[in-house]
């Protein structure tokens, strides 16, 4: 399922009891993080506390702050939005990869949006810290079903 339309019918099915969650991934501007909100904002209005966090806002200590991100009784539903922006320092990505970890073992949904292509993700969370990348998308494709969105950008139309 390709193009914008193909993301927009995935984020129109998917709810917080699906088997996986989703990774949106294309160029800048064609909507993935406009999608994630999107399901956020319906997820809302269905009752659903749902969060939204930046991953360049990720705490940069692996605190309660981490760890509540993980507990689905928490934050029942995260979107992970515009992951391989954060600055890719150990701890951040130590964080991150407790908070993809912490919600896959939990069973806790999780929606990421990313200007990278799965293999170019694995390089970008490896710049600082050598073999996290592989590990983080790994449990990403364990997590989330992956979503290609493409089209122009909206933002210079």
């Amino acid at each position: 399922m390709d193009g914008k339309q193909g993301a927009l019918t995935v984020a129109r099915r998917w709810s917080p009891d699906a088997e996986k969650g989703l990774l949106f991934y294309g160029p800048t501007g064609v909507g993935k993080s406009h999608l994630g909100c999107a399901i956020v904002n319906r997820l809302i209005d269905e009752g659903y506390f749902a969060m939204i966090l930046k991953t360049v806002n990720i705490p940069k200590e692996n605190t309660e702050e981490v760890q509540k991100l993980t507990d689905p009784d928490e934050v029942p539903v995260l979107v992970l939005d515009d992951l391989g922006a954060e600055k890719g320092t150990d701890r951040a990505l130590e964080c991150l990869y407790s908070i993809v970890e912490g919600r896959l073992w939990n069973r806790a949904p999780l929606i990421v949006t990313t200007n990278y292509r799965p293999d170019d993700l694995m390089q970008r969370l490896s710049e600082s810290k050598p073999g996290y990348g592989e590990r983080l998308l790994s449990r990403l494709k364990q997590t989330c079903e992956f979503v290609p969105v493409a089209g122009p950008d909206m933002r210079t139309e």
